[in-house]
């Protein structure tokens, strides 16, 4: 059975602190704190169902010869319309961001049995999630109702990537591997 992985970067400094700051107001306010499995706010570049996380391990550690720190803007809030929808700051896309999702992706898809569809490129909108899978209707309502007074802009530096797995039993994420990034990128 394929193991659930992404590939990601952790949000370090104030932009750590200030998603925090709003995972915090979701889980009291609106009583939201499934984002929270995973302990740390980041963006998802990828994510899929992987057999042999130990050979994409390997693949990725190769490829994070790169130049890496990423500087990316984030600019409001948004939704995805889903069953349990999900609220999240918008990150906007920029050449160097989407050249890196691609190029991961393409790593991914040797590796993965499965990519999820909404990470692939044609659909990917980069983000970072404030509230997923435990919104009630209500409380969804009442949080973007009270997200329209306010609009998060901020720059922040990505300058770490990550494998992390899904604990199949407890729903839990955690990491993998860390990756050092180092050298330049083709074409980045």
């Amino acid at each position: 059975m394929p193991t659930t992985v992404g590939v990601l970067s952790i949000l370090e400094g104030p932009a750590r602190d200030e998603v925090l700051r709003l995972w915090k107001l979701f889980e009291t306010k609106y009583d939201s704190r499934a984002v929270q499995t995973f302990a740390y706010p980041h963006l998802t570049f990828h994510a899929g169902g992987c057999l042999d996380v130990a050979a994409l391990d390997d693949a990725l550690t190769e490829f994070c010869q790169i130049d890496y720190p990423l500087d990316v803007e984030i600019d409001g809030v948004g939704y995805f319309e889903l069953e349990s929808p999900v609220i999240y700051l918008k990150v906007l896309p920029n050449p160097k961001l989407l050249a890196l999702h691609e190029q991961i992706g393409a790593v991914m898809q040797t590796h993965c049995v499965s990519m999820f569809e909404s990470y692939l490129p044609d659909n990917w909108v980069p983000h970072i999630t404030l509230a997923m899978g435990d919104l009630t209707p209500a409380n969804f309502q009442r949080a973007w109702r009270d997200l329209q007074n306010t609009h998060p802009q901020f720059r922040t530096t990505l300058s770490n990537m990550h494998l992390a797995r899904r604990d199949s039993d407890t729903g839990l994420v955690e990491l993998v591997s860390s990756y050092s990034c180092g050298e330049q990128m083709a074409g980045l």
